[in-house]
């Protein structure tokens, strides 16, 4: 057994909140994102008089009943903008984003399931367990569009395991006729050769998991939302002071909330089990659980919370600002650059372009340590 002894005096408080759910439509243009906004501080927002009191204060400046950023707007943003300022300076308050682009999450799922060298025998072990993944998958996403998406995403969740490999197959073949069309991509006869195993064996790939699963919450396990709740977790583990404890407040909706559990639950037993840290692969991040918070998130309405009314505002900022800044103004695209620059320490991203970068900085950092000049 492993026995963990936590400082009951250090606990710092987060509060959750999401935006850009479209449910199982992942290619609806409009909204092309999914996040989750983290606010984390040492004092519980929603118990401190003096943090109520601003909030009411806000509120009725606005002559509204809660801060909803939806609602509220961009100019009643700005009203309050210097109270959310101070607000978040004498909190001692942290801000981080986590964003997962809908259309690039198919096609790392693809990627995981096809390229998988434990899976696929025309991938070996240096090509998909090393940064190179990231080089593969950057190339990769030139082949797809948004016909190619819809087919494999409905692959993907078809209970039907027949059905499912024929539209898996179907776009495969597309995917192959596009690389055809593509002479100037290095690397197509590694990718073709490994997408014609694939196409030629899709009962070894088990692209329909959860076609054995009877139960919504499982099925559940595919969405974005379950996927990045999970960075959520690993971001909290790397803000949590060592041995410290954390409460954890999250946006009341069953949809989610249940899987958002879930992971909480499984990465708590992560850390109690043999091995919290393990590595991934040559050159790769380790999986690290070893500071994942043992305590389960707690689920409260957004009406109820502080905490949850000012990580709205932040997450619905953040989010115009990084899909359509021209809507922000001035003052706002500011605001929102020092929170990048100050309070945004741990923000994660699951966007193939970032990935890409980070693969290479990756590459790079093994050939230094190899002495390799380049």
């Amino acid at each position: 057994r492993c026995f963990i002894f936590l400082d009951k005096d250090r606990i710092l408080y987060f509060y959750i909140d999401e935006t850009g759910q479209t449910g199982s439509n992942l290619l609806d243009d409009n909204q092309p994102n999914f996040y989750y906004g983290m606010l984390s501080t040492p004092y519980d927002l929603d118990k401190t008089k003096d943090s109520y009191d601003r909030i009411i204060r806000m509120r009725k400046k606005l002559q509204v009943s809660e801060l909803h950023a939806n609602e509220l707007g961009i100019h009643k943003i700005e009203l309050i903008l210097d109270d959310i300022s101070d607000f978040l300076d004498d909190f001692n308050i942290d801000f981080n984003i986590f964003s997962l682009n809908k259309k690039d999450f198919i096609i790392i799922n693809f990627f995981d399931q096809v390229f998988d060298s434990g899976v696929n025998r025309a991938v070996s072990y240096m090509e998909y367990w090393s940064p190179l993944r990231y080089c593969y998958l950057y190339k990769l996403r030139t082949l797809f569009n948004d016909k190619v998406l819809e087919i494999l995403w409905k692959a993907r969740g078809c209970k039907d395991k027949d059905k499912s490999n024929r539209l898996l197959v179907q776009g495969i073949s597309c995917l192959l006729n596009k690389l055809d069309s593509q002479e100037e991509l290095s690397d197509n006869s590694f990718i073709k050769e490994t997408l014609e195993w694939a196409k030629n064996n899709p009962d070894e790939l088990l692209y329909n998991f959860i076609s054995s699963v009877e139960d919504r919450e499982s099925e559940d396990v595919l969405s974005p939302n379950s996927v990045l709740f999970q960075l959520v977790l690993f971001g909290i583990s790397e803000i949590l002071p060592k041995n410290s404890s954390a409460t954890i407040y999250v946006d009341k909706q069953n949809q989610f909330n249940r899987y958002q559990n879930h992971w909480a639950e499984v990465y708590k037993n992560f850390r109690l089990g043999s091995l919290p840290a393990t590595e991934m692969g040559i050159g790769l991040n380790t999986f690290d659980t070893t500071n994942m918070p043992l305590e389960l998130p707690v689920f409260i309405d957004s009406t109820c919370s502080v905490g949850l009314e000012i990580v709205d505002i932040l997450t619905w900022l953040v989010k115009r600002y990084m899909e359509n800044k021209k809507s922000l103004s001035e003052r706002l695209i500011l605001f929102v650059d020092r929170m990048f620059q100050d309070r945004m320490k741990q923000s994660k991203f699951v966007h193939i372009d970032i990935l890409y970068q980070e693969g290479l900085m990756k590459m790079k950092e093994q050939l230094e340590n190899a002495g390799v000049v380049y």
